[in-house]
């Protein structure tokens, strides 16, 4: 899936955006649960929860690249991609204060259903936005 120059064809990124879209309640669950633990006070289980979502996250993204055979690269990715992918990015962001406003405003485990909830919603949405503009850019 390289050209002869060592960058990654527009293959590639239609490999990650086709693939199944179950890696995001994965992330989902282990983001919620992760900031649902927050409201633990030791500090040891707060430290379990980081590394459980640590390699959570790294098992979701490892069997993404096994799937496809590929990690899309960020410096060689189509406009249009890495607009959606920053799209994400700001929304991830806002979904973090939303999250810890609400955290503040009632607990921390309803700031993690919220983040489950919105990191599973808008990775899904994500996704999908890439597909679609993966059919656009191979004139599908």
């Amino acid at each position: 899936m390289e050209t002869n120059s060592g960058h990654l064809t527009l293959a590639s990124y239609e490999a990650a955006a086709r693939g199944p879209l179950t890696m995001w309640p994965l992330i989902g669950v282990l983001a919620g649960l992760l900031f649902a633990s927050f409201a633990i006070d030791s500090a040891a289980a707060r430290g379990v929860a980081v590394a459980v979502y640590v390699v959570g996250v790294f098992i979701a993204v490892f069997w993404q690249i096994t799937r496809t055979g590929v990690q899309p690269r960020f410096d060689t990715m189509p406009q249009p991609l890495r607009r959606n992918l920053y799209g994400f990015w700001v929304a991830s962001a806002l979904v973090g204060v939303v999250a810890m406003a609400v955290s503040f405003a009632t607990n921390f485990v309803i700031g993690g259903v919220v983040v489950a909830l919105c990191v599973t919603v808008g990775g899904i949405a994500y996704q999908r936005r890439s597909r679609i503009l993966i059919d656009q850019l191979t004139g599908e």
